[in-house]
């Protein structure tokens, strides 16, 4: 039961993810109280989530190194100049935690630097076809 809910949380992340995307295109096309409306239900859902001891992490940004290392599994890497040293270059899943304990580990892609300035991406999901 608790996976089950852990992953109902990752969706309600994708969810925010996209409400939030969506504010400004639906309020262009005269849309706004349709995106107010799924905000609502998003905070609601999370607001229930996080009553029951649900909450999620979202470690974009963060240095990859330590405790977020152990809590992440990681699903490529994207080397580029920009990157100075090892970061996560972007959150496909987040951390899923359940009364503050990690019931399910993220799925990030990793930015690390690269010694010509290129960027190559590598998905390990691609690369286990």
């Amino acid at each position: 039961m608790v996976q089950a809910v852990a992953r109902a949380a990752q969706i309600v992340f994708h969810l925010e993810r996209a409400v939030g995307e969506a504010e400004a295109p639906l309020a262009n096309s005269g849309l706004g109280r349709v995106h107010t409306r799924l905000r609502i239900v998003k905070d609601q859902l999370k607001s229930h989530l996080a009553a029951a001891g649900f909450t999620w992490s979202d470690p974009a940004g963060k240095d990859f190194e330590g405790e977020l290392a152990e809590r992440v599994e990681v699903d490529g890497w994207r080397h580029a100049a920009e990157f100075g040293r090892e970061v996560v270059a972007e959150t496909r899943e987040p951390i899923v935690l359940f009364r503050g304990r990690v019931v399910l580990p993220g799925a990030v892609v990793v930015g690390a630097p690269c010694d010509g300035g290129e960027q190559e991406t590598a998905n390990l999901a691609d690369q286990r076809e």
